[in-house]
């Protein structure tokens, strides 16, 4: 179709031509262009925004999640012990030859001693708001086991461990009669919880993550094209006079980067307040949040600047396919 250039037109024209030969305004012009979109669609804007917001704190909390359980998990192996009753009678010679050859396992990162005598003030130590408790153990006889406690490279391979204190003779003969080891107890429980616990975490913050970023995407989309749709005539105008694709579409994505870079830093914020905040209520509960906390007190300026690349790239994704999906050769007006 032959358009007659009307004054109106050859000045566009002329404007879009000088604009196109010098990059630096050209893109001056998207951004200022982008901008004022932005606040034209302000309530869209605001929507995108919010959706997008929602979207990278479901990632910073799965990944936070995610690093304060495994850190609650190596807290908690670390200082795990097994226990191995010996039998009460036995003599300090005897109990610390046993004790030697459990050491010397390759799986096995240390091990201690308590004698029924130690045991015995242990004992009395716990029971010291009973004093009828008390009094009772100075006269009966000390039937307390020597214990060893044994702490493991990894709490879920005791295999060896097992095998070695069940077969080998200089532990096997001194076991305590009716006292097995605590390897198969509530301890192992914990930790196969824990471990599952962050399983799960890690699975439902990843398909979290995905879902929400595809909802961000999708609103995002959806607010460019009726960006695109306001603009429609602006853009016909633009394409009649020459204007290229890139030229056109840079507004709409500078206006989607905008939703990113705003979400993410807003998104910074939400994290360390929601850290900060849930730090004592957590670690009073056992749970370990130090390290998690310390590591985004220190870096903070590396996650927020993370959020911000990964907001813009969710928003000049969405914005660039909204408008190639206008600027397809097919399509009119």
């Amino acid at each position: 179709m032959k358009v007659k250039k009307t004054p109106e037109i050859r000045k566009n024209l002329k404007a879009l031509t000088q604009t196109q030969k010098r990059p630096m305004l050209q893109l001056s012009r998207q951004v200022k262009y982008g901008a004022k979109s932005f606040l034209r669609n302000s309530w869209l804007s605001v929507a995108a925004t919010f959706v997008m917001i929602m979207a990278l704190t479901i990632v910073v909390v799965a990944l936070a999640s995610r690093d304060i359980l495994n850190n609650t998990l190596k807290d908690i192996t670390e200082n795990l012990t097994f226990s191995v009753y010996l039998e009460n009678d036995l003599g300090p010679e005897r109990a610390e030859l046993a004790a030697e050859r459990v050491s010397e396992l390759p799986s096995v990162r240390e091990v201690s001693l308590i004698s029924p005598d130690e045991a015995m003030e242990l004992y009395r130590t716990d029971s010291q708001t009973d004093q009828s408790m008390i009094d009772a153990s100075y006269e009966a006889e000390n039937r307390f086991p020597w214990i060893m406690h044994i702490k493991v490279v990894n709490p879920n391979e005791t295999a060896e461990v097992e095998s070695f204190i069940n077969t080998n003779p200089v532990v096997a003969d001194v076991l305590a009669p009716n006292r097995p080891p605590s390897f198969e107890g509530e301890k192992r429980e914990i930790i196969n919880n824990i471990a599952r616990t962050t399983s799960f975490v890690e699975k439902v913050g990843l398909i979290a993550s995905i879902l929400f970023v595809a909802v961000a995407i999708l609103i995002v989309f959806n607010t460019i094209r009726m960006a695109i749709f306001n603009r429609r005539e602006e853009i016909y105008m633009m394409r009649l006079v020459g204007a290229s694709h890139s030229f056109i579409r840079g507004p709409f994505i500078i206006e989607a980067m905008i939703y990113g870079l705003l979400a993410a830093l807003a998104t910074t914020g939400i994290a360390f307040l929601l850290l900060s905040r849930l730090r004592v209520y957590l670690e009073d509960y056992g749970v370990t949040v130090a390290p998690t906390y310390d590591f985004v007190n220190q870096y903070w300026w590396a996650i927020a600047l993370g959020l911000v690349l990964l907001g813009i790239m969710i928003g000049a994704l969405a914005s660039s396919l909204a408008v190639r999906k206008y600027l397809r050769p097919h399509r009119q007006r």
